[in-house]
């Protein structure tokens, strides 16, 4: 893991991606077989992006958020937050 500059650990990304999913799927009280049918996914791969050892595609990444009924930049805002993305100066 890298730092932030702060001192505090940043979370991988794809990690933080995973987290999320499953955060938001299981508030819907969704199953991951529930989510990747609605997707167009096999459940494996949804299982592989909360574990945070796949990387989703942009077409899967809005394919998945829409069937969480939630805008891919609001999701992806909260991704950026919980791995604490930061750009220098910004």
């Amino acid at each position: 893991m890298a730092s932030s500059g702060k001192g505090n650990p940043k979370l991988d990304p794809s990690v933080a991606f995973g987290q999320l999913l499953r955060k938001h799927r299981l508030r819907q009280k969704m199953s991951q077989e529930a989510l990747a049918a609605r997707s167009g996914y096999e459940r494996a791969f949804i299982s592989l992006i909360e574990l945070g050892k796949t990387n989703p595609s942009l077409r899967s990444i809005f394919d998945i958020c829409g069937s969480l009924q939630m805008k891919p930049s609001v999701f992806l805002r909260q991704v950026e937050q919980l791995a604490g993305f930061e750009l220098p100066g910004v």
